[in-house]
């Protein structure tokens, strides 16, 4: 049994109550993952009587709240299930029948924010759209450099707003202060590079810091681009009551903890979704050409911030680009110029800018130069299309092909290498740490090639022919045995051509491995570090591969073997004068699996589902072969519990 309550009055059923249905979606376009209402409801007698009196008295500019309760089973008592807002300008009245059509929107994003997303504000202006007051963006004033010289401006800084106060901002501007905000991926301290260092001003406070324009952006446009470079998708929970939206990394939505299963599924369809699909992605943002005079990071083809074209390997037989442009300004260049080279050029003043800095010192990030690895400094290392291409996972390889020039190569190890006395017992974290350069013997035998001589199989080490871009690929098979915890990664070593160590670049991916504890059974497992790094190499630099791994506790860890086997390898995939992969996709891990099926749920096991929309969902069609999957699209009609169900997977959750 239903009830049903106009501004808080009971009031007649709708004739279609029957029909009307709650969906939740995500929405890929706004990365969102919400409730909508796409039924209308149909109201007369006293339902009409007060929608229609609220046209009357307040004009067509008004709403009413819509409340339905739900009695699940006699004398259980009601429950709500639905909080929403009908806009009297989105409804239809038959004035002779005493009928009125109408849309209900959910209480919470779709009645405050989705029709407000779009407009802009002003980020230090308390003031929020109908004139409530709300606490204007909190701001840092922070140090920026010369990076020629590398030397901060002390005591002239520049006001900066962080990203999640400025959301936090835009969604009290929207919502006159009636929807709270929570991101732990947008405040939780990583590093001087992570997105909680990311801060926003504009080009006139880089130039001036005379505080006389503050950042003017939308909700809506601040979202695309941070998901441009931090790919976010966003929701709405209930924190002590309040509605709140809640934004994180596109991870956070992917969580394989399970909410509910839906088991023994009749008639389970598995297809792929189109919409994600791409032969083709553009990054970039604006830019500057190179003039060496005024600007000192050069143009360097993936580690820059130019607008960029790569075709997407893969027969997918789909003709759409993903485009990661985006017009807050990143570039270092256009930075130097505005607090260094080219202080009386107003032409970027009203633009938008993004700055990264330590959270700690607030100091702007610096970066030597790729060339040098000495001065002059860089700005937002972390904002280069080869970064934010790390951080999209797309269906196939990122490629570009220039020329027949082929400086990649291949090579193999061919024995197994035993670092099990390297790796013992020690005392803390920072000394029971495994750095061990891994051999690749064979460069010559297939599939294994070095056309141009770039590899060298005694030294285990590829020396650039040119300056510029190279991406490298690793697959390290492992046999780990012991006692306690292990991290690995997989690192490239660059070294000039002095042969002195420049820094050491991480690979994306790393891997936590739980081992038994100390006094228990023996641990052991095999396991293929697999990963992929754009590196930019002078001419005459070389690049040798190490593994790392890292045990804890380290006081109780114990390891009887440690070893890479044979078969492992090593390859370049681009090169500078003859393009080619600059990032490897991993395309198990993307999410374009598609099932589809029609089963009920209950209401505890809908309200239990909604309760976390962030877990997965169990679905198997046998009892037996479980998927793990995430909300593409549900639908329920409300009266009758049937469900329609579109969900997402990965092929590596979903075989």
């Amino acid at each position: 049994m239903f009830r049903f309550y106009i501004d808080n009055v009971l009031v007649s059923e709708p004739t279609n109550w029957i029909d009307f249905t709650e969906s939740i979606e995500f929405d890929q376009e706004l990365k969102a993952l919400l409730p909508k209402y796409e039924v209308k409801l149909n109201f007369v007698t006293s339902a009409y009587t007060a929608i229609n009196d609220k046209k009357e008295g307040s004009g067509y500019c008004s709403s009413v709240v819509i409340k339905i309760d739900q009695e699940c089973s006699p004398g259980a008592g009601y429950s709500t299930i639905l909080n929403g807002t009908i806009y009297i300008s989105d409804c239809r009245f038959n004035l002779n029948k005493c009928f009125v059509e109408c849309d209900v929107t959910d209480n919470n994003y779709g009645a405050k924010i989705h029709n407000n997303k779009s407009k802009k504000a002003y980020l230090n202006v308390a003031r929020s759209q109908n004139d409530t007051a709300i606490t204007a963006c909190t701001y840092d004033d922070i140090q920026v450099f010369v990076p020629t010289t590398g030397t901060y401006s002390g005591a002239t800084t520049r006001r900066c707003y962080r990203v999640s106060d400025a959301f936090r901002f835009l969604i009290d501007f929207m919502t006159d202060n009636t929807i709270g905000f929570e991101s732990d991926y947008l405040t939780t301290l990583t590093d001087n590079f992570g997105i909680e260092g990311l801060r926003l001003t504009t080009g006139a406070e880089l130039r001036l810091h005379d505080l006389s324009l503050a950042p003017f952006i939308s909700f809506q446009d601040l979202f695309h681009e941070i998901d441009i470079k931090y790919p976010l998708g966003f929701t709405v929970i209930t924190v002590a009551g309040v509605p709140t939206i809640k934004i994180e990394n596109i991870e956070y939505f992917q969580n394989v903890t399970e909410s509910i299963t839906v088991s023994n599924i009749n008639d389970l369809q598995q297809s792929f979704n189109n919409e994600l699909l791409y032969s083709g992605v553009k990054f970039g943002s604006t830019f500057l050409d190179y003039d060496s005079l005024q600007y000192h990071y050069p143009q360097i083809r993936f580690f820059n911030f130019a607008d960029e074209e790569y075709h997407l390997q893969g027969e997918c037989n789909i003709d759409k680009i993903l485009d990661l442009t985006g017009f807050i300004i990143s570039d270092t260049n256009l930075i130097e110029g505005c607090v260094a080279t080219d202080i009386d050029n107003e032409t970027y003043d009203s633009d938008l800018f993004f700055v990264q800095i330590s959270s700690i010192s607030l100091l702007a990030s610096s970066s030597y130069d790729p060339v040098t690895g000495t001065l002059p400094y860089y700005y937002n290392k972390n904002l280069q299309n080869n970064f934010i291409a790390e951080r999209h996972n797309l269906q196939g390889n990122i490629a570009l092909y220039l020329g027949n020039a082929d400086n990649t190569f291949r090579a193999e190890t061919t024995v197994f290498q035993d670092f099990t006395t390297e790796y013992v017992a020690a005392i803390d974290n920072t000394t029971n740490v495994l750095t061990s350069k891994v051999f690749f013997q064979d460069d010559s035998t297939p599939p294994n090639y070095d056309t141009n001589a770039n590899y060298n199989t005694t030294l285990y080490k590829y020396t650039s022919p040119a300056s510029g871009s190279y991406s490298f690929e690793n697959s390290i098979d492992t046999y780990v045995s012991g006692y306690g915890q292990l991290l690995m990664q997989v690192v490239y070593n660059v070294y000039n051509a002095a042969n002195v160590l420049q820094r050491q670049e991480f690979c994306p991916q790393y891997n936590y491995f739980p081992l038994s504890a100390v006094g228990g059974a023996l641990y052991s497992f095999y396991y293929t570090m697999a990963g992929s790094k754009s590196v930019y190499l002078p001419v005459g630099w070389y690049v040798t591969v190490s593994l790392s791994a890292i045990s804890y506790p380290s006081s109780s860890s114990i390891f009887h073997n440690f070893q890479v086997l044979a078969g492992s390898y090593f390859l370049c995939s681009e090169s500078e004068d003859g393009g080619g992969i600059y990032d490897v996709a991993v395309p198990g891990d993307y999410f374009v699996s598609r099932f589809e099926f029609d089963a009920p749920l209950s209401l505890s096991q809908y309200d239990l589902m909604k309760a976390d929309l962030s877990k997965s969902i169990g679905i198997d069609n046998d009892g037996i072969t479980k998927r793990f999957t995430w909300i593409r699209k549900t639908t329920r009609v409300l009266a009758t519990s049937e469900m329609n169900w579109e969900m997402l997977s990965s092929t590596n959750n979903s075989q």
